[in-house]
């Protein structure tokens, strides 16, 4: 069971049935809707029932569902999908739009009737699900051990790992620096360990020892077996962080700035984007700390870059250069989009104090090979007496 938002009470708003007809006896009346909708659309959804509209595709190994309504009462737009990999058995969630309070009551799970295991990921959390957000559910297959490795430059202090474990059992788990030594959670003046069974977290000031730290995740009696999250990362004064629009639009060039925290020797990077699967997107262009490309002040070290298109997809921004004569290589944890579609104002603000409407334009721009359709939907200030459009 695939339970994307499950909650029994979740209200959807009503279908509109249009203007009501007489039903042959000439029985209906505005007091009889129902039996009056049933004439005037007999082959349709019935009118004042929960109306839903649910879509389905297949493209290539992908199979999706898409729901979509509004929920009863505010009219609040909600939009969600479910992807299933016909290949690899990968689950994704992904909501594009809620109502107020539907995560809050909410469970949100993937769950194995027959086995009787049931993976729940959010429970009723008015943060476990938002527009613009997901969750992605794989196969793990069975290992005794797991390796991650984080690569530490001169330019970095220390180095983290945080274990997350769902279920099973977990050994301590096991640090070693680039030379291979163990970790000793003993040194409290440069590591932190704590360990609390299926949550693990171990930090270490490196203190120059650069190259590639190692943790090691292993299974643990009685159970000899958990499934986990894993997270590792190294700790820098030099941090990659697009502070541009992370959506672009791929009908033409799109351009990104960064924050890095200092400049450069050349005051130049090299920045490429990478896919989520470690591929890379596009090719490598140059970002620059000279005051001329969205970036402030020149040396001050906020980076932007040229006009750049590496078609529609999603990735990481990485970057690499040189600082102080120490190579390094950073990435933004915030993913870039290319999308074919934009929406945009002639206009950054409209203003109007007197009673003459004013007319408030929109451009939509479709740059993909197939047409698309849309709804919308327009919030203004309690201050606007009217809008008609």
């Amino acid at each position: 069971t695939l339970d994307i938002l499950y909650n029994n009470n979740l209200q959807w708003a009503f279908r509109d049935c249009g203007p009501r007809a007489a039903t042959a006896d000439g029985t209906a009346t505005a007091e009889d809707p129902v039996h009056a909708a049933a004439v005037a659309a007999p082959d349709e959804v019935p009118c004042f029932t929960n109306y839903i509209q649910l879509y389905s595709k297949q493209e290539g190994d992908w199979f999706a569902v898409s729901i979509i309504g509004n929920a009863a009462g505010t009219f609040s737009p909600r939009a969600y999908q479910v992807l299933l990999n016909a290949t690899t058995g990968e689950i994704r969630y992904q909501y594009n739009a809620l109502a107020s309070g539907d995560s809050g009551g909410a469970e949100i799970a993937v769950t194995d009737s027959a086995a009787g295991k049931r993976l729940l990921v959010s429970n009723k959390d008015t943060n476990g699900a938002q527009a613009g957000t997901g969750y992605k559910f794989y196969w793990a297959p069975p290992q005794p051990a797991k390796t991650f490795t984080v690569t530490v430059d001169a330019l970095m202090e220390g180095v983290c790992f945080l274990l997350t474990g769902y279920s099973g059992d977990f050994e301590p788990m096991q640090v070693t620096d680039p030379d291979g030594t163990p970790v000793d959670c003993n040194d409290t003046a440069n590591v932190l360990c704590l360990n609390l069974g299926k949550v693990q977290y171990v930090q270490v000031n490196v203190n120059g020892r650069v190259g590639d730290w190692h943790a090691v995740v292993d299974a643990a009696p009685p159970s000899n077996q958990g499934t986990f999250t894993f997270i590792s990362t190294a700790e820098s004064p030099i941090v990659a962080e697009t502070i541009s629009d992370h959506s672009l639009f791929s009908g033409a060039s799109g351009r990104v700035t960064i924050r890095l925290g200092r400049t450069t020797d050349d005051r130049l990077l090299t920045g490429w984007l990478q896919k989520p699967n470690g591929s890379r997107w596009g090719s490598e262009f140059t970002l620059y700390d000279d005051g001329a490309h969205d970036d402030l002040f020149a040396g001050d070290g906020y980076f932007g870059s040229d006009g750049f298109n590496p078609g529609v997809g999603a990735g990481y921004l990485w970057v690499k250069g040189t600082a102080d004569g120490t190579p390094f290589v950073r990435a933004d944890q915030s993913m870039i989009t290319f999308q074919p579609f934009r929406m945009t104002t002639p206009q950054a603000e409209y203003a109007n104090d007197n009673d003459t409407p004013t007319p408030v334009a929109v451009d939509l721009s479709n740059s993909d090979s197939v047409y698309h359709c849309y709804d919308y939907d327009i919030t203004y200030p309690e201050q606007w007496a009217t809008w008609s459009g």
